[in-house]
């Protein structure tokens, strides 16, 4: 599959908006702010003919959250669990978009048809993908309760040094590029930005019945043995993995050990690994915010937190 073969790269769809002075390239899908990456039409389509299988995984991150790390403890977890077809993604320990597909991306830069495609494919196999919604923004027409949802939340302050410097990089985003962390911090806690409030997000997926894990970033950086149980024991129930197997997967999963496979074969991931792999660290914002701009976060995280109650 891939998005774009030549550069393995997605492109922009037009016409799209922009944050005056910014950039941020965007539109609008449901009231929510999407980048630029997206058809709408196609967004509509989804919405009205997709039913999820029981066989879906969903692994459901504000952005730079821990979305890839958490991919590859999934794609570990399946291939040490299922036998895939040797053209498979996941058999190749890949977790670009020919394994884990954003599904809005792939139905609008592939086609509706090569969205169906993917998802006749893998019918008899887990399915996984990887999104930015919340909820009220799954572009689908009804969701399977046997679905499963794997929820990533981060250390805001953490979250928006990421994102900063994440969307400074992108080439394909229009950010300015002299933007200053003061002005990103200004757009992130007026919830300006992609995919919605940041610090709503984690409580507007608490407050649903799907079939759901929570995990946070911090949990799967530091507690690699834990987090690979948890996450097994979602995914397969009760089937064990070896103490050999999990050990491996942990493994798997360190920062350099992520970056430099990705390095060396990036496969379908469509960021260059070297450049977008950044830090790895739970507590890197301590290099970054002022007392005052951290206190900034500190507070609009409790008053949202207050608005759930």
């Amino acid at each position: 599959m891939g998005y774009n073969k030549e550069k393995n790269w997605i492109n922009n769809i037009e016409p799209y908006q922009e944050i005056p002075n910014f950039g941020f390239f965007h539109k609008y899908w449901n009231q929510t702010m999407y980048p630029p990456f997206v058809c709408l039409n196609t967004m509509q389509i989804m919405a009205s003919e997709w039913e999820t299988d029981s066989n879906d995984i969903f692994i459901c991150t504000h952005q730079k959250v821990g979305t890839h790390l958490t991919k590859k403890y999934v794609v570990e977890i399946l291939r040490n669990s299922f036998e895939f077809p040797a053209h498979h993604g996941i058999y190749k320990a890949d977790i670009g978009h020919d394994a884990v597909p954003w599904p809005e991306v792939l139905a609008s830069q592939n086609g509706i048809d090569a969205f169906w495609q993917f998802i006749n494919f893998t019918q008899e196999m887990p399915r996984v993908w990887y999104t930015h919604w919340i909820p009220k923004d799954i572009p689908c027409h009804k969701v399977n309760p046997k679905s499963k949802f794997i929820v990533v939340n981060r250390n805001p302050k953490s979250a928006l040094v990421s994102q900063y410097f994440f969307y400074k990089n992108h080439p394909k985003l229009g950010v300015t590029p002299n933007l200053e962390i003061k002005d990103f911090l200004g757009l992130f806690v007026e919830e300006k930005l992609y995919f919605g409030s940041y610090f709503q997000f984690p409580h507007e997926w608490k407050h649903t019945e799907l079939n759901m894990l929570f995990l946070d970033y911090e949990t799967l950086v530091s507690k690699k043995i834990e987090s690979v149980k948890r996450i097994a024991s979602f995914l397969l129930g009760n089937t064990e993995l070896a103490d050999e197997t999990i050990h491996k997967i942990a493994a798997a999963t360190e920062f350099d050990s992520m970056k430099s496979d990705i390095t060396k074969n990036p496969r379908s991931f469509h960021f260059d690994a070297s450049k977008f792999f950044r830090s790895g660290k739970i507590n890197d914002w301590v290099n970054y915010l002022t007392p005052a701009m951290a206190n900034q976060i500190d507070k609009k995280q409790v008053e949202v937190a207050n608005r759930y109650q």
